[in-house]
């Protein structure tokens, strides 16, 4: 299994195929725990103005659907993000 897992890595690297995290955040998102709970957090600074929000995140969904439940929440208080 794992002698498989490593022909696969090296057949990538040698024809530059580049494998994308699935529980990777966009930038400006981080997952952090508080309270014994994660917690979704955006925290941006744009012209001087600090974008900010958190959420605590429901253990029973998948992580795309709490950013996705995030970020219609981020663009609700900050309309001029969704540009």
């Amino acid at each position: 299994q794992k002698l498989a897992e490593i022909t696969t890595k090296v057949y990538n690297l040698t024809n530059d195929i580049v494998e994308e995290d699935p529980n990777k955040l966009p930038p400006y998102y981080t997952i952090q725990n508080f309270r014994n709970a994660p917690h979704l957090t955006y925290d941006r600074r744009i012209d001087d103005k600090r974008v900010n929000l958190k959420m605590k995140m429901k253990t029973d969904k998948t992580q795309e659907e709490e950013l996705k439940r995030f970020n219609d929440k981020l663009f609700k208080k900050y309309p001029d993000l969704k540009k």
